[in-house]
C-alpha cells in the first residue's frame, strides 16, 4: 500500500489524495504533519506566497529606483548644459515674458535643476536600500523607511508620491517575508 499525505510537508496546503505535487507551492508530496492549524498564518506566509511577494516588492521598487538613479545622474552632472538648453530656447523665454512672477536667472534655474536633481537622486538610493532588503529578506523596518522616504523625497510628483506609500505599505503588510528581526541591525 502506497503512504498518502494529507498535508504538505513545505507549507502545510491540504492535499488531495491523488496529489504528487503540492497546488500551493509545488513542492512533492511527502509529508503527514501540518504546521499549527494546517496552513501557515498571515504572519508566516506560505512559501509561493513569500515569493511571489518578493518578486513584486523587488519589480516594483527596481522600477522606480534604476531608472531614477541614471536619470538623476545625467540630471545632475549635465544641469549646466540643461539649463543653458532650455533657458536659451525661444518658448520658454516667451513663457517667462508672459509669467513675470517667475522671472528667473539662468543660474537661479540651474540651482533648481541641481535641487531636483540630488532630491530624485537620494529617491533612488533609499529605494535601492529598500530593495536590497527585500531581496535579502532582513530588516523590514529599514525596507519600510527607507521606502517611505523615496516617496517622501518623491514630492514633486503626485503619482511616484501615492505610490511610493503603497509599495511602502505593502512592505509594512508584508513583514513574514523578512527573516530574522530588526534588532540585529
Amino acid at each position: 500500500m502506497e503512504d498518502r499525505y494529507d498535508f504538505c510537508v513545505d507549507c502545510g496546503c491540504r492535499l488531495r489524495p491523488d496529489a504528487y505535487f503540492c497546488p500551493e507551492c509545488g513542492a512533492p508530496v511527502g509529508g503527514s504533519e501540518p504546521p499549527a492549524g494546517g496552513r501557515y498564518s498571515e504572519n508566516d506566509p506560505s512559501p509561493a506566497v513569500t515569493e511571489s511577494r518578493i518578486r513584486t516588492l523587488t519589480l516594483a521598487l527596481g522600477l522606480y529606483c534604476i531608472p531614477v538613479i541614471i536619470l538623476s545622474f545625467v540630471f545632475v552632472f549635465d544641469a549646466s548644459v540643461m539649463a543653458e538648453t532650455i533657458y536659451d530656447n525661444a518658448d520658454f523665454q516667451q513663457w517667462l515674458a508672459d509669467n513675470p512672477d517667475f522671472a528667473l536667472t539662468e543660474n537661479e534655474f540651474r540651482s533648481a535643476l541641481l535641487s531636483v536633481g540630488g532630491l530624485a537622486m537620494a529617491s533612488g538610493i533609499m529605494a535601492f536600500i529598500s530593495m536590497v532588503c527585500v531581496i535579502i529578506r532582513r530588516h523590514a523596518t529599514i525596507a519600510f523607511v527607507t521606502c517611505l522616504l523615496a516617496a517622501i523625497l518623491c514630492f514633486w510628483s503626485i503619482a511616484g508620491l501615492v505610490i511610493g506609500m503603497l509599495v511602502a505599505l505593502y512592505i509594512r503588510s508584508s513583514e513574514g517575508i523578512f527573516t530574522g528581526d530588526d534588532s540585529d541591525q
